[in-house]
Protein backbone atom coordinates (compact mmCIF):
# COMPACT_ATOMS: atom_id res chain seq x y z
CA UNK A 1 0.00 0.00 0.00
CA UNK A 2 1.32 3.57 -1.21
CA UNK A 3 2.48 5.63 1.80
CA UNK A 4 -0.20 8.91 2.64
CA UNK A 5 0.92 11.76 0.88
CA UNK A 6 -0.77 15.37 2.35
CA UNK A 7 -0.43 17.09 -0.60
CA UNK A 8 -2.73 14.24 -2.89
CA UNK A 9 -5.04 14.29 -0.09
CA UNK A 10 -5.27 18.24 -0.07
CA UNK A 11 -5.47 18.50 -3.63
CA UNK A 12 -8.62 15.62 -3.20
CA UNK A 13 -10.39 17.37 -0.45
CA UNK A 14 -10.12 20.61 -2.32
CA UNK A 15 -10.75 19.12 -5.31
CA UNK A 16 -13.96 18.06 -3.38
CA UNK A 17 -15.22 21.06 -2.11
CA UNK A 18 -14.44 23.53 -5.30
CA UNK A 19 -16.88 20.95 -7.43
CA UNK A 20 -19.65 21.28 -5.04
CA UNK A 21 -19.05 24.82 -4.25
CA UNK A 22 -18.89 25.75 -7.55
CA UNK A 23 -22.70 23.77 -7.98
CA UNK A 24 -23.98 26.07 -4.57
CA UNK A 25 -24.84 22.73 -2.48
CA UNK A 26 -28.49 24.48 -2.30
CA UNK A 27 -30.15 20.88 -2.61
CA UNK A 28 -29.90 18.20 -0.16
CA UNK A 29 -29.35 16.00 -2.61
CA UNK A 30 -26.11 17.83 -3.52
CA UNK A 31 -25.23 18.37 0.19
CA UNK A 32 -25.82 14.48 0.63
CA UNK A 33 -23.20 13.57 -2.42
CA UNK A 34 -20.67 15.72 -0.97
CA UNK A 35 -20.59 14.12 2.67
CA UNK A 36 -20.50 10.76 0.94
CA UNK A 37 -17.06 11.74 -1.06
CA UNK A 38 -15.69 13.44 2.46
CA UNK A 39 -16.48 10.16 3.89
CA UNK A 40 -14.94 8.00 1.15
CA UNK A 41 -11.71 10.47 1.32
CA UNK A 42 -11.68 10.32 5.57
CA UNK A 43 -12.57 6.04 4.68
CA UNK A 44 -9.36 5.73 2.47
CA UNK A 45 -7.60 7.80 5.42
CA UNK A 46 -8.35 5.33 7.98
CA UNK A 47 -8.21 2.14 5.82
CA UNK A 48 -4.18 3.11 5.25
CA UNK A 49 -4.28 3.74 9.36
CA UNK A 50 -5.16 0.62 10.06
CA UNK A 51 -2.99 -1.58 7.53
CA UNK A 52 0.13 0.61 7.98
CA UNK A 53 -0.70 1.36 11.77
CA UNK A 54 0.30 4.88 10.43
CA UNK A 55 0.37 7.39 12.97
CA UNK A 56 0.62 9.82 10.40
CA UNK A 57 -2.70 8.99 8.91
CA UNK A 58 -4.49 10.33 12.23
CA UNK A 59 -2.94 13.31 12.24
CA UNK A 60 -4.19 13.87 8.45
CA UNK A 61 -7.74 12.73 9.90
CA UNK A 62 -7.63 15.13 12.27
CA UNK A 63 -5.98 18.11 9.91
CA UNK A 64 -9.21 17.19 7.48
CA UNK A 65 -11.55 17.31 10.40
CA UNK A 66 -10.46 20.74 11.12
CA UNK A 67 -10.65 22.03 7.70
CA UNK A 68 -13.92 20.59 7.17
CA UNK A 69 -15.11 22.42 10.72
CA UNK A 70 -13.24 25.48 8.97
CA UNK A 71 -15.10 25.04 6.08
CA UNK A 72 -18.30 24.98 7.79
CA UNK A 73 -17.93 27.75 9.90
CA UNK A 74 -17.09 30.21 6.40
CA UNK A 75 -19.85 29.36 4.78
CA UNK A 76 -22.45 29.37 7.55
CA UNK A 77 -21.73 33.36 8.45
CA UNK A 78 -23.70 35.59 7.51
CA UNK A 79 -23.60 38.72 5.14
CA UNK A 80 -23.48 41.63 7.26
CA UNK A 81 -26.25 44.89 6.45
CA UNK A 82 -24.65 48.33 7.14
Amino acid sequence: MQPLKLEDLNAQFDSIVRRYRDGGLIAYRDARYFMNDMLNLFERIERQRLFVNNDGAKKVLVHFTKKLGNLNNRNSKKPRIA
